[in-house]
């Protein structure tokens, strides 16, 4: 598998609730994929978002679109809980280094 990069995938705070977005790479519209890792290298996608509709990381479309995978992993999986731990490397082959979210 090839390196991921941090401008493909990141983990959103706090990264104990284990939600990760995937950015798209094209410039307009850019769109963002929310889910959360059920097993290793297994992404389970939720919902998505096109960027413009988010606003600031600290707007509330954010904290919704983290409720929603939330919500969205539990109904799909009741009997199994989401990877949450904070180091990449042991979430998906290819991270360039463990942590993939912002202080």
């Amino acid at each position: 598998m090839s390196d991921v990069d941090k401008d493909l995938i990141k983990q959103l705070k706090p990264p104990a609730e284990g939600v990760w977005e995937i950015r798209s790479q094209r410039l307009d519209p850019t769109i963002r994929v929310f889910g959360q890792f059920a097993e290793k290298n297994l992404l389970i996608a939720t919902s998505y978002r096109y960027r413009g509709e988010l606003g600031n990381i600290a707007d509330s479309e954010w904290e919704y679109e983290k409720k929603k995978a939330k919500h969205t992993f539990n109904q799909l999986f009741p009997c199994y809980s989401p990877k949450t731990m904070k180091n990449a490397r042991k979430l998906f082959d290819g991270a360039l280094c463990e942590k993939y979210y912002d202080d």
